[in-house]
């Protein structure tokens, strides 16, 4: 009986304790021994085990025989050679090359524009794509282009072709994206049949870069032959496509697109977009912008309107411009009462529109009639002092406390203080505390406490403006330090420089409201190009993980990049803001007071704490915006204080999430670990609609808060719902790859280079516990034991 050869592989595989299959990746073989150094140690026990065993059996006379003794002499040291092999500790070393066969991505939009029919599909190309999927030109705009995408994958065998050298991995997308799996046998593979489908509740977007980039993060590291987005190219959210394509070619990935669908233009007038501030002060000027385009009304009139209910707050009328033009209008109102409203701006519709979901948005608006409260605290009447407090001091919606410390009188604002507040109770009346260069005696440490809890848990914002002497360095070690965006050290630092230097905007900075002072993105950028240098500025180390850095040096820098100049962070329910240079009072420079003015205003707008009706200084309750669409996800967050202002230590919250029809939900907040008294939540609101959200306090029920939100359905897969072919083909140029039509998808299989890639690798077996060395150990012990018994030497 012959033993076939892979039955002794697999055999000496299971005595050396090797993985099976390992030997036919093997190039090379080595043994070691981790303990060699034992080696002359063993050898001498050996020989000597060899004369004692000898000795042994010599002394028990002539009977047996050595012809019987011999082998049991030897089988003792057989087994004694095993325990010595083992305690070398020996390993095999192997090197070996895997082949890891290439990917191949597909990304199929699975979107709600996929879901639509081309009825006026042009002739040729419903000559194209009948080739493609094997329908009749006549009914092939009948079906959808979801449909038709599956039958062409199908008709094209992708699947069965391209898995005999790719690993293929399929993805469908819309507003996320999601792996499609795939049989993982060659014989099911054979009958698989592409049907994709539409998944309600996340099919209302097309976010092509987001699902690229899904798809490059999952197969990161791997060898990757290319990737086919197949899809009509209305891109509408998520990353731009162009920049993550981009960053495939770098990688060496090839990132090609098919498109499916009718390019006929359709007509639409939408509002893009509708900005204004969540909370406004009754008897305060109020601007709202919103935005509108459109497609195929150039010359057209159309008015606009502001609404709060049915009263009609402002009216505009709108010559519309070329297509695809960004246009803006302005509406300004003076809310007259406190509380809570929803503001709807609506755009007259025009015929043939292909939707008019998108002509109105909405927003919620609340007003409130408590004053600002604003401390300054500043040491030295310096220059950015003087400019600034005067231009607080203008503003009559304000309350202002000035402490002047080095004056004989240092009370100069409209609000009579003598002193900075001793206890917590009556530095949290203020709602914003700016601190100059003021020493840090000028504080107590329970001053310093109260500070760090007015943001920490009272919500409230602290503004800090660095000076030469004193801030920030000497509060070092302090209980504001943690307070403060950026880390600095208990010594001075300063920047000097001899040419004046202007800021230099970071992406976040361009992007703040703080730092636009003018409306146009273009004319802003010039400003900040054209504003009076500064000499000065304090260094620190860096900004803190969570802060947003707005501006830094232009020319200097440390090891952990360039210095900040401006700084933001939340802090527990607050917020803290530092401006490490103090000459902006400069800007004022052949400009009046217009550019000083306009950035201390949206500073101190920005860091206005969210104090509303409805909300209370022991609950303050958050949504972390005010409109939403249908199907994205609202956070919630709730800080629930005692009386003490300490914060409650429970482990969750409850909330009630009410519809504006009078639906009501029940939402748990959890608590956040390490952060007590602060609880958050996230809910996905199933209809359009307002909403507002009551949470009560666990340790007093009389202490509530409420927020409001509104969800719309913008409708934007019918905004633009023909084929884009241009995005396609801008996709496809900024990936490496090319565009295809339907009928050209075999084209693009046989394009794919199928280089695998080959992993040389090392690894070391033990081999001091494997079958072989026990049976060496044990069988010949348990022969010699046996033989001895039968020749009488037991």
């Amino acid at each position: 009986m012959v033993v076939p050869a892979a039955v002794k592989l697999s055999l000496w595989e299971w005595l050396l304790g090797l993985p099976p299959g390992l030997w036919k990746r093997v190039e090379q073989m080595q043994p070691v021994f981790v303990a060699r150094e034992t080696l002359g140690a063993l050898l001498i026990v050996l020989a000597l085990a060899v004369f004692w065993f000898a000795f042994q059996y010599w002394r028990d006379g002539t009977r047996p025989s050595w012809w019987s003794k011999g082998p049991m002499l030897l089988l003792r040291l057989l087994a004694l050679t095993a325990l010595g092999v083992m305690l070398l500790q020996p390993s095999l070393r192997l090197q070996q090359t895997d082949t890891v066969r290439p990917a191949v991505v597909l990304l199929v939009d699975t979107s709600d524009s996929m879901a639509r029919t081309d009825p006026r599909l042009p002739a040729v190309r419903a000559q194209r794509e009948a080739r493609a999927t094997g329908m009749s030109p006549a009914t092939v705009g009948q079906a959808t282009r979801l449909t038709r995408a599956n039958a062409l994958l199908n008709r094209a065998q992708v699947l069965q072709e391209l898995s005999k050298r790719y690993a293929v991995r399929v993805y469908g997308f819309a507003s996320d994206a999601q792996t499609v799996p795939l049989p993982d046998t060659a014989e099911s593979r054979t009958s698989y049949r592409f049907s994709l489908q539409r998944e309600p509740g996340k099919s209302d977007s097309t976010q092509i870069g987001t699902a690229l980039r899904r798809a490059l993060e999952d197969l990161s590291g791997q060898p990757v032959a290319g990737a086919l987005i197949l899809s009509d190219g209305g891109n509408n959210l998520g990353e731009d496509p162009l920049a993550v394509a981009e960053m495939a070619k770098q990688a060496g990935i090839p990132v090609s697109t098919l498109g499916l669908g009718d390019p006929t233009k359709t007509k639409d007038l939408s509002l893009l977009s509708v900005l204004a501030d969540d909370v406004v002060r009754v008897n305060n000027t109020v601007n709202v912008f919103a935005a509108l385009s459109h497609r195929g009304y150039a010359g057209k009139t159309v008015t606009v309107i502001l609404q709060r209910g049915t009263e009609v707050l402002g009216r505009e009328t709108v010559r519309l411009g070329r297509d695809e033009r960004k246009q803006e209008v302005r509406f300004t109102y003076v809310p007259r009462e406190a509380g809570r409203f929803t503001y709807t701006v609506t755009v007259s519709p025009l015929p043939d529109e292909v939707t008019r979901a998108n002509n109105k948005r909405s927003f919620v608006q609340t007003a409130v009639s408590k004053k600002l409260r604003v401390l300054y605290v500043e040491e030295e009447p310096r220059y950015e002092y003087r400019y600034l407090k005067n231009a607080i001091l203008r503003d009559t919606s304000l309350e202002f406390a000035c402490l002047l410390l080095s004056a004989d009188d240092p009370d100069e604002g409209n609000l009579r203080v003598r002193e900075f507040p001793r206890d917590e109770k009556a530095l949290f009346d203020f709602d914003i505390v700016i601190l100059g260069d003021v020493p840090r005696s000028a504080f107590t440490d329970s001053q310093l406490e109260a500070l760090r809890r007015f943001v920490e848990d009272r919500g409230a914002s602290l503004l800090v403006i660095a000076g030469e002497r004193h801030m920030p360095h000497e509060y070092a070690g302090t209980p504001l330090e943690a307070v403060l965006p950026v880390v600095f050290g208990p010594s001075p630092d300063p920047i000097l420089t001899e040419e004046p230097f202007r800021w230099q905007l970071t992406p976040e900075g361009q992007r703040s409201v703080i730092l636009q002072l003018e409306d146009d993105p273009e004319q802003n950028r010039r400003v900040w190009a054209t504003l009076q240098g500064m000499f000065w500025a304090a260094g620190v180390q860096r900004a803190r993980p969570g802060a947003t850095v707005l501006a830094v040096h232009p020319t200097r820098r440390n090891a952990e990049g360039p210095y900040p100049l401006v700084a933001t962070q939340p802090f527990g329910a607050g917020r803290s803001f530092i401006q490490l240079v103090d000459s902006t009072w400069l800007w004022r420079w052949r400009v009046g007071d217009r550019h000083f003015y306009r950035y201390w205003g949206q500073v101190l707008r920005t860091l206005t704490p969210r104090e509303i009706p409805g909300n209370s200084r022991y609950v303050q309750l958050n949504a972390d915006r005010t409109n939403y669409r249908l199907g994205e996800r609202v956070t919630l967050s709730a800080r629930l204080l005692n009386a003490f202002y300490r914060p409650i230590k429970a482990e969750k919250a409850t909330a009630i999430l009410r519809h504006e029809n009078g639906a009501t939900q029940t939402v748990t907040l959890q608590g956040t670990p390490g952060t007590p008294g602060l609880f958050t939540a996230e809910v996905q609101p199933d209809r359009v609609g307002r909403y507002e959200v009551t949470v009560i306090s666990p340790a007093n029920p009389s202490a509530r808060a409420t927020a409001a939100f509104v969800v719309e359905s913008l409708a934007l897969e019918s905004q633009k719902p023909e084929l884009d072919e241009a995005m396609l083909q801008r996709i496809a140029a900024a990936g490496g790859g090319n565009y295809y039509t339907p009928d050209r998808i075999a084209d693009w299989m046989r394009a794919l280079s199928n280089r695998p890639l080959q992993i040389r690798s090392e690894q070391e077996i033990e081999l001091w516990d494997t079958p072989l060395l026990l049976i060496l150990f044990i069988v010949p012990l348990s022969l010699e034991w046996v033989l001895r018994k039968r020749k009488g030497l037991l």
